[in-house]
This record gives structure tokens, C-alpha cells and sequence, in this order.
């Protein structure tokens, strides 16, 4: 346990006194809520705290791998609300070192952002991390294993309890025989099965697999494979996408998810693709993300499809940040 006491000095500035060490740091309201501004306001601490426990942790865990990350810095930046007057937003970008591996990258990323204070923060808080690296990190089978090995599938950023969205736009189509690219730990499946969907699940990552295998058993089918290379995946009446697309950030990745997209899905067929709007987050998992609007997911199917129904919406994701998302369904004609 840690006390800190504080004392009013007069002019809405606070002068606080941290017990270990003695060490004190003084508070200032700002211009804009009648202070002086010529200090921390008790608001920026907070926006403090979030920067420097993600990068104080990024950093213990470094060193508990002889991983120098020297040279790392970082910034944030906080948007208030009103009524009631609170920390709307916070913004924060880190800088990592260039010559971490790829793995090591991953890995701190990951750690990073399951900070004390990411985890404490009240769900009211958007809260959006941007780690920055050098050359963009790939993603592949080794950062998506590494993604799921020994995590808690309900702290993912990405984890998602209810389908209400899916299976809306699931509603539109015809045919029971599925299949749930970048499924990773999804728990869709449960759903699915109990409407009485026979379901093929594919990811990258073999650790997912395992994890669903564990839950589901022989009642699905499992495919581990890359969409970005040409792969035999079989023939579905459905193909559901909430987790790949918006990774496949060159055009022959993502000219390749849609020839296995067509592959697969025959003339009546149904595609139901759910990804990040063109307003959304910029990284998740780490990654950059290729956006999407209505109009470019047409683009990208182009004459063989005809788009049926879009819904906009925000995804709350299990930290509290609201992730604007656009979900569709498509019918190959």
C-alpha cells in the first residue's frame, strides 16, 4: 500500500507529497477551468499515469528478457468532456526502439497494453494505443500465436461476448455450411452450432485452433491457413470475416483474400464481412489496419458481388474503447 497526502496551497493548485520518498509534485487547474495552468492538472496525472506504467512496463518486462529498450519514449494526448467534466479520450503513441525482433515487438506490445492503469481505467475513457516501431510489423503466424499463447481470451482486445450485429446480417442469408475466416477464439461458434450451422472455422494461428478445438472438440472443422496466399478451402454457402481483412495491408493480400473469397463461395453464395471503418482505429493487436467504408469494400469485391445491407456501429472492446466498425453482407452473383 502506497499514501500520498496532499495540501491546498491557495489558487486551485494542490502540492502532493509521495510517502516512500518524500518526493512532491504540485497540481494546477487549467486556464480553461479557472487555474493557472502552470503545472500538472489532477486530469494530465491521469493521462501521465497511462503513458508512463505502459511504457514502465513494457520496460520491466524487457528487462526481464536482457531486451534494450533504450531510447523509448512516448506521448499522449487527452481530450475532456462535459457534463459532467471528465477525461473523455486519451491518445497515446508509443515509440519503440527499431531493431526489436518482430517477436519481441509483439510481445511488449501485448504486455504494454495490459498495464495497470489500461486495466483500471473506468470504461467511460476511450483509450487508443499506437505503438510505434520502425518497419510495421507482419502479420503472421508467429505474432498471432504469440497473440494467443497463455492469454486470457476475454481480456483481447478483440474479444467479443455478444454477436447481436453477425447475427443480424447472418439473418439475410441462405444455406447452413459456414466458414469463419480469422475465427481465432471466437466464441461465434457456440451460436452458430446451436442454429444448427455446420461450421469450418480457419486462422493463421495454430494456438487459436487448439483453443477452439478444446471448447468444440469434432463438432466443427478446423483449416489453419494465411488468406494473403491462395489456399483449398472447400465450398460454403456462407463466409464470415470479422478479424482479417483490415490486416492485409498490400494489394496482392488483400487481391488474394478475395480470389479464396471466390474460391469457395459460389454464385448465390453469401459473404458477410465485418472490419474497421474508415473512421476507426488505426492499430489493434499492434498492427496497422487497412480501413474500410461501404463504398471501398465494393470496390474491392467488385462486379461479381452485390451488396445487401450495412450496418455502422461501434464495438465497445473489453477495455472500454469504442471501435467504429462496419459490417456487411454480400451475395455473389
Amino acid at each position: 500500500m502506497v499514501r500520498i497526502e496532499a495540501k491546498y496551497d491557495g489558487n486551485l493548485r494542490c502540492t502532493a507529497t509521495h510517502g516512500p520518498s518524500g518526493n512532491t509534485l504540485i497540481t494546477d487547474a487549467p486556464v480553461d477551468n479557472n487555474g493557472k495552468g502552470e503545472s500538472f492538472s489532477p486530469t494530465d496525472l491521469l493521462a501521465t499515469s497511462m503513458l508512463t506504467c505502459i511504457m514502465t512496463i513494457v520496460a520491466i518486462r524487457a528487462d526481464s528478457k536482457e531486451i534494450d529498450v533504450s531510447g523509448m519514449s512516448g506521448s499522449v494526448e487527452k481530450t475532456m468532456a462535459a457534463n459532467p467534466r471528465r477525461v473523455a479520450t486519451l491518445e497515446v503513441v508509443v515509440n519503440l526502439p527499431n531493431d526489436l525482433s518482430h517477436e519481441d515487438r509483439a510481445w511488449l506490445i501485448t504486455e504494454g497494453c495490459n498495464c495497470p492503469v489500461c486495466v483500471s481505467v473506468s470504461e467511460s475513457m476511450e483509450v487508443d494505443v499506437t505503438f510505434q516501431c520502425g518497419d510495421s510489423i507482419p502479420s503472421d503466424a508467429d505474432h498471432w500465436n504469440l497473440a494467443y499463447n497463455d492469454a486470457d481470451p476475454e481480456k483481447l482486445g478483440w474479444y467479443q461476448k455478444e454477436h447481436a450485429v453477425t447475427n443480424e446480417l447472418l439473418s439475410v442469408c441462405a444455406g447452413k455450411k459456414i466458414i469463419d475466416v480469422g475465427a481465432g477464439v471466437t466464441t461465434l461458434v457456440r451460436s452458430l452450432l446451436d442454429e444448427d450451422f455446420q461450421v469450418t472455422v480457419l486462422d493463421i494461428s495454430s494456438e487459436a485452433l487448439q483453443i477452439l478445438s478444446s471448447r468444440h472438440g469434432d463438432a466443427i472443422e478446423y483449416k489453419l491457413g494465411d488468406l494473403s496466399s491462395k489456399l483449398e478451402l472447400g465450398e460454403y454457402d456462407i463466409w464470415h470475416d470479422r478479424a482479417v481483412l483490415h490486416f492485409l495491408l498490400e494489394e496482392e493480400e488483400y487481391q488474394s483474400y478475395v480470389s479464396n473469397l471466390e474460391s469457395c463461395i459460389p454464385v448465390g453464395g453469401f459473404a458477410v464481412i465485418e472490419t474497421f471503418s474508415i473512421d476507426g482505429a488505426q492499430m489493434c493487436c499492434g498492427l496497422n489496419l487497412r480501413r474500410y467504408s461501404e463504398d471501398t469494400l465494393v470496390e474491392l469485391l467488385g462486379e461479381n458481388w452485390q451488396l445487401l445491407r450495412t450496418i455502422n456501429h461501434v464495438y465497445t472492446n473489453p477495455s472500454g474503447g469504442e471501435r467504429p466498425y462496419i459490417s456487411t453482407v454480400f451475395q455473389r452473383k
